[in-house]
């Protein structure tokens, strides 16, 4: 049983290991998109971008789609929370939209984060 304890954490290590190398990887796909077409001044590259964002399904995505979309600008953070939205099953989705229903300083955001919110089939959410 000692010889079974020092194997588990190995394999949690490994598991922490492998989780955090996918989250790296998402956060440079994810800031190449901000930088290449959300931040664009053409409006198609911005559509373009928010495009690839949204198809994005994986939820070890949704820690590093929240830190680097939370510095973009009122447009990128509307597409931040159309993203957390279609994760309905997330805890961690949600827990994102209701820090941003809280503490995001535009309103249009704001109020977008907690319409979201409020369409979640989420007992423990009350809207």
């Amino acid at each position: 049983s000692s010889a079974r304890r020092t194997t588990e954490p190995r394999a949690d290590d490994d598991d922490a290991k492998l989780v955090a190398g996918v989250q790296r990887e998402w956060s440079r796909y994810i800031s190449g998109i901000s930088r290449s077409y959300l931040e664009a001044s053409d409006p198609n590259r911005v559509a373009s971008g928010r495009d690839q964002i949204l198809v994005i399904k994986d939820p070890l995505a949704i820690g590093p789609m929240v830190e680097v979309l939370t510095r973009g600008d009122v447009a990128t953070r509307h597409v931040l929370v159309e993203a957390l939205d279609a994760f309905r099953t997330e805890d961690e989705a949600t827990l994102n939209l209701a820090i941003m229903g809280l503490v995001e300083s535009d309103d249009s955001v704001r109020r977008a984060a907690v319409a979201a919110l409020g369409r979640r089939e989420d007992p423990q959410i009350v809207a």
